[in-house]
């Protein structure tokens, strides 16, 4: 006898008699999905999983797959289900267990801000109400712990700035007070710090001056938080305005601050407390008048990538050098970068509809798809599936976030 096999039949043949049929449970946590994916398509590597699609398209092995492949490649955006509750002006936080945290921010009614939270689930793309904030906040600094607690530090309510902090628990689903910052601060940055302690830089502050009276200025100093203590320290001189600055974590422990209006670039060492000058960024990003104008990521290599405006600057941690990447097709402000687990770097909005992937291996720029709302000022998160959600202009009410899937 002569048997004639298609290799479309062989795949068949021995996905159908390796692997059974699988439900898998709409609680099974994300490493399960994974696991069961890279199972499924065994042709790819633990971390390309998603390659496999393409090379069973063109054997053409599986049309239905083939059709969903195409589909996503092309419309990369989605926007997730209604959430409960209209807002802006707040920055989503993936929780350990894959949720994502939604807490405070504008509202269109008065008194404008709000106390609510409410969680959403990217793997059954629904909504769910937690506890609220014990005051109404926005533009705090917003971070979570090594525990899986979340810090929302200062930003400003009803009554203005405001030095106050709490923390949410996801385990009870409520939210606490904790220690108050040196300063009442908004608009700065929280950074996690290999020890569990949180830096608090840039911003605004108000501080008073000789005579007694309060002084508004950009930060020129750091705070430290330490979740053992529910305290905040003094963090140090960091020797400049930092107002407009965004920071990012070395691979060494240091801190890295890029600040606009000027060249100097500063490092924060955690054993020292102390801040110390590194080389000077090449470009100069003047007029900034919010704190994310600009961008700041460190890259799998450890080298950081600086996205705003014409130009896009690479440090060089090892070195303490800087060098031009290649400019992106579509410059922006106000924009998200996200590192991919890939390793690439997705930019979006910035009131730029086309969205862009950063290649740190080619030093290339890919676009890849609009996103359905491009508004300026949001915030980016990665999620536990590997997509991106974005969210959270100022005064960009909206009750659908835009989703990403690389």
């Amino acid at each position: 006898c002569m048997y004639e096999f298609s290799l479309s039949g062989l795949i068949t043949l021995v996905m159908t008699s390796i692997v059974p049929p699988v439900v898998i449970p709409r609680e099974a946590s994300v490493k399960t999905v994974m696991q069961w994916s890279c199972l499924m398509w065994g042709a790819a590597s633990l971390l390309g999983c998603g390659e496999a699609s393409s090379a069973l398209e063109q054997t053409g092995a599986s049309s239905a797959l083939a059709t969903l492949s195409q589909a996503e490649t092309t419309n990369p955006w989605r926007t997730t289900a209604p959430m409960q509750l209209e807002r802006a002006s707040m920055s989503p936080v993936p929780l350990n267990s894959g949720l994502v945290l939604f807490a405070g921010g504008h509202v269109r009614n008065a008194p404008y801000q709000t106390t609510t939270s409410e969680l959403y689930n990217p793997f059954s793309n629904t909504w769910q109400s937690t506890g609220g904030l014990n005051r109404e906040r926005v533009q705090g600094a917003i971070v979570k712990l090594d525990s899986g607690k979340v810090l929302w530090a200062g930003g400003t309510n009803s009554g203005g700035m405001t030095a106050d902090a709490e923390l949410y628990d996801p385990d009870t689903g409520t939210w606490s007070w904790t220690g108050r910052l040196l300063m009442r601060r908004w608009e700065h940055d929280a950074t996690l710090l290999n020890s569990g302690k949180v830096l608090i830089t840039g911003g605004d502050v108000i501080r008073k001056n000789e005579s007694g009276y309060d002084v508004q200025e950009g930060a020129r100093s750091a705070e430290l938080y330490d979740p053992a203590t529910g305290t905040f320290s003094f963090g140090g001189n960091v020797g400049h305005d930092t107002y407009s600055s965004a920071p990012a974590r070395l691979y060494s422990g240091e801190v890295l601050l890029v600040s606009g209006n000027t060249q100097r670039v500063v490092l924060y060492n955690p054993d020292t407390n102390s801040w110390r000058e590194a080389a000077p960024i090449p470009t100069l990003r003047r007029g900034y008048s919010s704190t994310d104008l600009f961008t700041v990521t460190r890259l799998y290599s450890g080298s950081v990538l600086v996205v705003g405006g014409p130009k896009v600057d690479v440090y060089d941690p090892y070195n303490d050098r800087w060098t031009s990447a290649a400019p992106m097709n579509y410059p922006r402000e106000k924009h998200t970068a996200t590192l991919l687990f890939s390793g690439k770097v997705l930019v979006t909005g910035g009131d730029v509809a086309q969205s862009e992937v950063y290649d740190p291996s080619t030093n290339t720029w890919t676009v890849v798809g609009n996103i359905p709302n491009p508004a300026r000022g949001a915030s980016a998160s990665l999620l536990h599936t590997g997509q991106v959600l974005v969210f959270g202009a100022q005064f960009d009410f909206r009750t659908t976030a835009s989703v990403f899937t690389p």
